[in-house]
């Protein structure tokens, strides 16, 4: 539906033209940087609500220092973690566009300016992401970091019979390629229509996109308007298994409950079609794709919809599984984790040449670096490959369980 009104109720009312949410906990080294990036958004009549959801550093002093009259700031006694945070900053918004800022990344110029353009002239869209870089703790950038452009998985094919909601949706289903809630811009009404951000601690912003992506269209922007910040705290750096596990709980709730109109009907060309996408290309750890898919196959091969009781069904249910998705998952994940190997080797000899050369080393030295880091380099080699093997097989049953809890919760 076109929002056509918004921008004009703006103008009546006096209204800022954005509100920006900054949620923070505990980046005291970041926090201030994210203000001011926000801040310096040329073009644009912003308001900035800052939430400092009781950092126990001196983000709340950090916050304070910064004097601009469009800054709103509150601070919470207890922590309520980041999906409250944010839906408390929903409901503080006075504009008809909603950004979000996580206080450990960065803005970078002309980003809501753009955003904002796009969302006048295209009436239908209901949101707008943009490229990205990834920057370190220092805020310099990592050259050979993977973005945007190469997380996106392809397409679905327009001859598969799948309707565009669902094209539209199951790129992100096979991975979450937007990537944060900082690279989020939507209109505020559509925001509060679906709810909000569920109660995730490290997929909410997963979970919203997709909600977003089946019921609105969207706009990604190819120039790279946001730097996200990788410094070893991230929220996704916990827990690997409890991260998969909440990955799975979702996407199985998110199509179990229709999100995927496709895969409600189980004899259609366009599920087939749609389950063969997801066994190709989904894509995070290896051992939630398993889980999915084997979630998914009860879902869209048994005729029936996934509640918690199914997941001690007898592994014979399973029916021709093996057959449609096997053979591509064991493609993928023998592809992904060489892959995976070679940028992480790539990338490791990127920076020890960087430091070889900017430290003037001389050739004996840098043979002998060269050979204790290759060495270094095969230690840790076969320790993720054991780690990831494990995290394959075990974290299954790990994840299959927290289905049912998360299972439950209501959907937005």
């Amino acid at each position: 539906m076109p929002h056509t009104s918004s921008f004009q109720t703006r103008l009546r009312l006096g209204m800022p033209d954005i509100s920006v949410i900054v949620p923070t906990y505990n980046h005291e080294d970041f926090v201030g940087e994210a203000i001011q990036s926000v801040l310096h958004q040329a073009g644009v009549d912003l308001e900035l609500i800052v939430i400092d959801d009781a950092s126990s550093d001196e983000s709340w002093n950090r916050i304070q220092s910064i004097r601009d009259p469009r800054l709103r700031t509150c601070r919470h006694h207890t922590n309520l973690g980041a999906h409250a945070t944010l839906n408390e900053g929903l409901g503080l918004a006075r504009a008809p566009v909603v950004a979000i800022l996580n206080s450990d990344d960065v803005f970078l110029p002309g980003r809501l300016a753009s955003a904002l353009e796009v969302l006048r002239r295209q009436t239908h869209v209901a949101a707008v992401f943009t490229h990205y870089q990834i920057i370190d703790r220092h805020s310099c950038i990592i050259e050979t970091a993977e973005c945007l452009e190469d997380r996106k998985p392809p397409d679905p094919d327009p001859a598969g019979g799948v309707a565009d909601a669902d094209r539209r949706t199951l790129p992100l289903c096979a991975r979450n390629y937007l990537h944060t809630t900082s690279n989020l811009v939507c209109r505020t009404d559509v925001m509060r229509a679906l709810g909000g951000f569920a109660d995730y601690r490290y997929v909410h912003d997963h979970d919203f996109f997709l909600r977003l992506s089946a019921r609105h269209d969207w706009v990604l922007l190819p120039d790279r308007l946001l730097a996200y910040r990788q410094h070893g705290h991230n929220t996704l750096s916990e827990s690997a298994v409890r991260s998969v596990s909440e990955t799975i709980a979702m996407l199985v709730r998110f199509i179990a409950t229709g999100g995927i109109a496709c895969l409600q009907d189980d004899d259609s060309e366009a599920a087939r079609s749609a389950l063969t996408y997801l066994a190709r290309h989904f894509s995070l750890y290896g051992g939630e794709r398993w889980g999915l898919l084997l979630a998914l196959s009860l879902l869209a091969h048994q005729n029936e919809r996934l509640n918690p009781a199914m997941l001690d069904a007898d592994l014979s249910r399973l029916g021709n599984w093996q057959e449609v998705a096997a053979p591509a998952l064991a493609f993928g994940l023998e592809q992904e984790q060489q892959i995976n190997h070679l940028r992480w080797q790539g990338r490791q000899m990127d920076r020890l040449l960087a430091r070889a050369s900017a430290e003037h080393m001389d050739a004996a030295g840098l043979l002998d670096k060269l050979e204790n880091d290759l060495c270094w380099q095969k230690e840790q080699t076969t320790y993720w490959w054991q780690r990831y093997q494990k995290c394959r097989w075990l974290g299954v049953p790990y994840a299959l369980k927290g289905i049912a809890g998360l299972f439950a919760r209501p959907s937005n």
